[in-house]
């Protein structure tokens, strides 16, 4: 066997492993999920949170949080809620029954599985969406 023809004989390897990794990258984004995969997000609840009021959060009908959060100001943090839940577009409903505070949204968790919501002063809802928060 010739140098020749054992330098042709890995080139054809070659190109077809590279060929065959390519076809199998293809095949599997690294995005996809399979159809039965659960997402996790988190929902800080931060500041502005000082009423004693009772706070509510379901995430697509299903009541995920009660209770009465308090910021710690040090953190700008009162409480983070673990959710688990099927869709990657979750409707996600914040209220204080007590008021007539009250702010729903769907959210896209492609955009990032923290989900930080803040009361203003004057009773506003405000809320930011990110990877993570500067605490985390």
């Amino acid at each position: 066997m010739t140098f020749r023809q054992v330098s042709l004989g890995l080139a054809c390897v070659t190109t077809i492993a590279v060929t065959l990794c390519a076809q199998e990258q293809g095949q599997h984004p690294s995005n996809a999920k399979p159809i039965d995969s659960t997402n996790h997000f988190v929902i800080h609840l931060q500041e502005g949170f000082y009423q004693s009021q009772q706070v509510v959060i379901a995430v697509d009908g299903r009541e995920v949080y009660r209770a009465i959060p308090k910021t710690r100001d040090v953190l700008g943090l009162a409480t983070t809620v673990q959710i688990t839940n099927a869709s990657v577009n979750p409707l996600v409903v914040f209220s204080i029954p007590s008021t007539s505070v009250t702010w729903s949204n769907r959210i896209d968790l492609a955009k990032g599985a923290a989900l930080g919501i803040s009361l203003t002063k004057n009773g506003q809802v405000r809320v930011l969406q990110s990877t993570n928060f500067y605490y985390d």
